[in-house]
């Protein structure tokens, strides 16, 4: 029997939460769905090929009514088709439709590998993240007990059991006079419409032991969200289809584009801000690559990758040109073809830049980032008290994202309690952060794509509102903006920040 093209050992370096059709449990026979996996190289897979193209100034993009630019529809049809047939990874197109001539296997007995458990009070106060997944609504009742009712149990009104999304268990939180300390306790929740709605009612015992009887408590449902801990090992089989006809170079492309999607991106919530990452131990006949460094690796993509184009580009329908100074692609790429670095408006920011990383900034940068507690430092980077505590040392005041209405640049919709920053237009809903964070240890990459594709017309609300035109150029302000700050935030918080590619 023939080797496969690599068998990979991923170990999990930080929290998995997967999700499954209940987005708070997790799937307990695949927590890790090669779809997932082959969603996620296809991602990096398109930003290879997308890349070729912009350097040999095949793709330029066209705005819309709503995006600053997004590919033409010639553009993306020749993505597609390249990645789906000169890539091997599966295309359904008008003309032609192949299945995918590499699978991706997991046994799904080594799934049993990643049992899950609910997530913990420590990471809900750690990460961002998953504070919002587990943000639940709460309301101040006044306890009273009664002599008639179980011990362990309380009962509720049910308009407040719906209202709070309860269902068979309740949360009784007791606030002490200390702001940060309260004590948690769960019971059996028992629906009862004698119960008045300011009011739940009690065990006597219970009430006297836990020293709230007629005192004001909150009440909410419990977390219910699991995730995987780390360390945690599962296997992966990438393996030929056996009735598809391989080209060697085409294979080398696709697997270098699945290693950079594996190193450098991560699974399930929070998998762009380093929840989800996992390590790789690799062995068969293209293992190599996978245990490359990080600028080698992505050399060695690129230049596999545009290889594939380069024999391909005959089948597609682009018309070649220049590209402008500041122009930048319709879609994140990988490329290193333009350096926006004196496209940047403000002196500060591009002095500051051009200092830390070399004087470049380009569609496609990786960083390092390395030091103590690098995960949830730089998870907690997208959150602006974060920021502005590291940064000016008080989160009351306003960083440089904050002032300039920027900080939309961070993933967008940045909105809470209808305050932030909203999308005017009604047919996009949401722009994904370009920052990528993968975290390995006390040693973190960030990928940052600077692309077009993002919302022309948005709003800012908070202590009033301010109207924001996206272009070209407020892109490449705004993520120059954000780097600046990532770099200052880091060194602050005591990490040290290197440019790896390009």
């Amino acid at each position: 029997m023939a080797l496969a093209y690599v068998e990979l050992s991923l170990t999990l370096d930080t929290p998995f939460l997967p999700g499954s059709a209940d987005p708070n449990r997790v799937d307990p026979d695949w927590p890790l769905r090669p779809s997932e996996v082959k969603g996620i190289w296809r991602w990096w897979a398109r930003a290879l090929v997308a890349g070729a193209l912009f350097e040999r100034g095949l793709l330029h993009g066209e705005p819309t009514s709503s995006i600053v630019k997004v590919p033409t529809s010639e553009e993306a049809s020749c993505i597609s088709r390249i990645v789906g047939l000169n890539l091997e990874l599966g295309y359904a197109g008008k003309r032609d439709s192949r299945a995918s001539c590499i699978r991706i296997i997991i046994n799904p007995d080594d799934q049993q590998l990643l049992p899950s458990q609910l997530i913990t009070d420590e990471l809900i106060n750690i990460f961002q993240r998953i504070k919002l997944l587990t943000l639940r609504k709460s309301k101040k009742v006044k306890v009273k007990y009664r002599s008639d009712i179980d011990r362990g149990k309380v009962k509720v009104n049910p308009e407040v059991m719906k209202e709070l999304d309860i269902e068979d268990k309740i949360e009784i939180i007791i606030k002490s006079k200390f702001k940060r300390k309260s004590r948690k306790n769960i019971f059996i929740a028992i629906p009862s419409d004698d119960v008045p709605k300011g009011e739940i009612w009690c065990n006597e015992n219970d009430a006297k032991k836990l020293g709230i009887n007629n005192n004001t408590v909150i009440i909410r449902a419990p977390i219910s969200l699991e995730y995987i801990a780390v360390n945690r090992t599962i296997k992966l089989i990438i393996d030929k289809n056996p009735f598809c006809k391989l080209n060697g170079a085409a294979v080398e492309a696709s697997l270098s584009a699945l290693a950079l999607a594996l190193k450098y991106s991560c699974f399930g919530k929070g998998g762009r801000r380093g929840l989800g990452c996992f390590s790789i131990n690799a062995s068969g006949p293209y293992s190599k690559l996978f245990m490359m460094d990080a600028k080698e690796l992505i050399n060695y993509a690129v230049e596999r990758v545009s290889k594939v184009v380069d024999s391909a580009i005959k089948d597609c329908r682009l018309k070649e040109s220049k590209l402008d100074k500041c122009e930048l692609p319709p879609m994140p790429v990988i490329s290193k073809g333009i350096n926006y670095i004196d496209c940047v408006e403000n002196s500060e920011v591009r002095n500051s830049i051009s200092k830390a990383l070399n004087n470049a900034l380009h569609p496609y940068m990786l960083i390092k980032v390395t030091g103590p507690n690098v995960l949830d430092t730089l998870h907690n980077f997208f959150l602006r008290p974060r920021r502005t505590i590291a940064l000016l040392g008080s989160h009351h005041r306003n960083d440089d994202l904050r002032a300039t209405y920027n900080a939309w640049v961070l993933g967008l919709p940045r909105e809470q309690k209808n305050t932030g920053y909203m999308i005017k237009s009604s047919d996009v809903s949401r722009r994904a952060s370009p920052f990528i964070v993968s975290v390995h240890g006390d040693r973190a990459y960030v990928s940052v794509f600077t692309s077009a594709d993002w919302p022309t017309q948005l709003e800012w609300r908070g202590a009033g509102s301010q109207s924001i035109s996206v272009n070209q150029g407020r892109v490449i302000n705004a993520i120059a903006i954000a780097l600046k700050e990532l770099i200052d935030y880091s060194s602050k918080s005591g990490l040290q920040v290197v440019r790896v590619w390009p």
